[in-house]
């Protein structure tokens, strides 16, 4: 076998194994972000807009995908084709061409403003929610999610009902998020000071997760929220219910993305296992390091109220980060609730569901 047959040998084995990777790249991808109800690329289609979506997306993907093999194709023809031979004399190049040009000219121009005209169509579609749609306040803040309703339910759960259009009013206490429901097809960016719009019509009853999909600080990939679609109004209506809420809940609602009270671990802020009536270091100013105070009910009121007044010094030094107008997001039997879950977990929620025991027999 001469050199030039050695080389055309691997260069046809080279390009086997480059077009079976890229098959085994694609079919990946399609693998790791679908799943068993899914399509090639994607998840399931969990709205009525996911499908037309998806259609935009793959007109594209496969146009792409056309262009891709053949440019790539003949390019590499050509590169062997009229490669260097030695001792053989190099061709003289062809001139312009204006049929040439515009063949390879007109096609892909038509094709573009296809996309731009689908593309802007279905963006439009998505920007402008229906005017009977449900309307549901969402709350974006390092690093939690809280739900108004139109009956003033509040929850950190989002709850929509099955074939009823919703529209998310966005908000953001802090910096930017990004509102993200993979599955129903949506991300719409929270820009802070400014109230953005996104909407859906979920399709399929059963259990999602909300992300956060614009990086907001060391917890962004803690942000998420549970996210049930209701197979009925009525099933949704009771989920929403206004109700007092439970000492854990509010610990959930409000604590949980900064701080664990179930572990020793330490997040943004300081763990809280154990914190009730214990010994805890904080800073001192005047110049001394630290310290103690016992964690009694005005000890962890105070922290509520004024988070920078005693600064934890329980495993390192902690900044002056938690929203000073946090107390103001609560009423005052909400702080009085939480200091006793802090104090005694256990305890509080026993005394919240005797409270409602008879509450109910009224």
């Amino acid at each position: 076998m001469n050199l030039r047959s050695t080389a055309t040998a691997i260069g046809r084995r080279a390009w086997h194994v480059l077009a079976a990777l890229a098959v085994t790249l694609m079919t990946g991808c399609g693998n790791m972000m679908g799943d068993v109800d899914g399509n090639w690329q994607m998840p399931i289609q969990a709205s009525k807009e996911a499908a037309d979506i998806d259609w935009v997306y793959y007109f594209i993907f496969w146009i792409c995908l056309f262009y891709f093999v053949h440019i790539m194709g003949a390019m590499g023809w050509f590169m062997w084709r009229y490669r260097r031979i030695p001792g053989k004399e190099v061709e003289e190049s062809p001139h312009h061409s204006l049929s040439l040009e515009i063949a390879w000219s007109i096609p892909p121009i038509l094709l573009c403003v296809v996309m731009f005209y689908l593309g802007f169509d279905y963006y439009m579609q998505m920007s402008i929610p229906p005017a009977d749609a449900i309307k549901i306040e969402v709350q974006a803040e390092k690093w939690s999610w809280k739900f108004r309703y139109h009956n003033g339910a509040e929850s950190d759960e989002l709850h929509i009902p099955k074939d009823k259009p919703v529209v998310f009013l966005l908000t953001s206490r802090d910096v930017l998020h990004a509102f993200y429901l993979p599955k129903m097809r949506v991300k719409k960016d929270i820009v802070p000071g400014r109230t953005t719009k996104a909407w859906t019509t979920a399709n399929r009853a059963g259990d999602y997760t909300l992300f956060c999909a614009e990086y907001c600080g060391r917890s962004h990939s803690m942000m998420r929220a549970p996210v049930t679609v209701h197979e009925t109004e009525a099933g949704w209506l009771a989920a929403i219910r206004p109700g007092r809420a439970s000492p854990e809940k509010l610990f959930r609602m409000n604590c949980s993305s900064c701080h664990s009270i179930d572990t020793p671990e330490i997040l943004t802020g300081p763990s809280l296992k154990g914190i009730g009536m214990s010994k805890r270091q904080v800073a001192a100013g005047g110049g001394a390091p630290t310290k103690e105070v016992l964690a009694d009910r005005a000890y962890l009121k105070e922290s509520i109220l004024r988070p920078g007044a005693l600064l934890s010094r329980m495993g390192k030094d902690f900044k002056d980060e938690m929203n000073k107008t946090f107390a103001k997001q609560l009423k005052p039997e909400q702080i009085e609730s939480l200091v006793d879950y802090l104090l005694d977990p256990k305890k509080a929620m026993e005394k919240f569901e005797a409270e409602l025991k008879k509450a109910e027999k009224k």
